[in-house]
């Protein structure tokens, strides 16, 4: 409608020139659809506020790589590595985690009125250093582990305030993706259980590996299809 165009050109008037300083803000241009962008904007700006989400964090040196995917899984990698955790062993709670990161907690708040077209939550510290998610409850657990994984790359490694978790594919959304994947289901440990099952129905050895490392069948599957392709 006229109305709409207009309030849509009076956001980008107003916001459009903050994307390159603000990353939320290029999250947001990035993925909104034109149809809900007004009233997506003022709900992701209302949601921000009541939860104090801090304007700037310090995010963590990322390894240099012109494939994001391979900047995502190698700073999983190095996270595991560095807090010792074996490849076979998954990542127990999500807010237990996010304490043993120098994170105070990770909390998901349930905001089913963050429900967009490929928007999926919204993430970032308030003054308390706990990592907080916000958007609309995933259908599954492993789904929500999944998502508050990519909201730990964006608090270790984006950085610079709130962060959106999208469909995009953009590079930041592309790694932290693949961070979240190799985080909570790393490869090779699934490749060596496959290799020790080989009598095992395939989609069975995906459930088994699913339900060890609470994630979605269909990351397992993804996971063991990218491993097979980069070995």
């Amino acid at each position: 409608s006229e109305q709409l165009s207009s309030s849509l050109i009076n956001l980008i008037e107003k916001h459009g020139s903050e994307a390159e300083s603000k990353p939320i803000v290029r999250d947001f241009f990035e993925s909104a659809a034109p149809s809900e962008a007004v009233t997506a904007w003022e709900k992701i700006s209302l949601e921000v506020k009541r939860n104090s989400l801090v304007p700037e964090t310090e995010p963590k040196h990322l390894v240099e790589d012109y494939l994001p995917y391979r900047r995502g899984y190698t700073a999983a990698r190095e996270l595991r590595e560095s807090l010792g955790l074996p490849d076979a062993k998954a990542v127990g709670a999500m807010g237990k985690f996010a304490r043993s990161i120098d994170l105070r907690g990770l909390s998901f708040v349930n905001r089913q009125a963050l429900s967009f077209d490929k928007i999926r939550a919204i993430t970032g510290q308030n003054e308390e250093r706990t990592l907080l998610v916000s958007g609309p409850k995933p259908p599954s657990g492993g789904a929500q582990r999944f998502l508050e994984a990519r909201g730990i790359y964006h608090a270790l490694y984006s950085g610079h305030g709130p962060r959106l978790i999208t469909d995009a594919t953009t590079s930041d959304q592309q790694s932290a993706r693949a961070f979240a994947a190799e985080l909570l289901a790393p490869a090779t440990a699934l490749m060596t259980y496959f290799d020790e099952h080989p009598n095992e129905e395939e989609t069975q050895v995906v459930q088994n590996l699913a339900d060890k490392y609470g994630v979605n069948q269909k990351v397992i599957q993804l996971q063991l299809q990218n491993a097979t392709f980069n070995s």
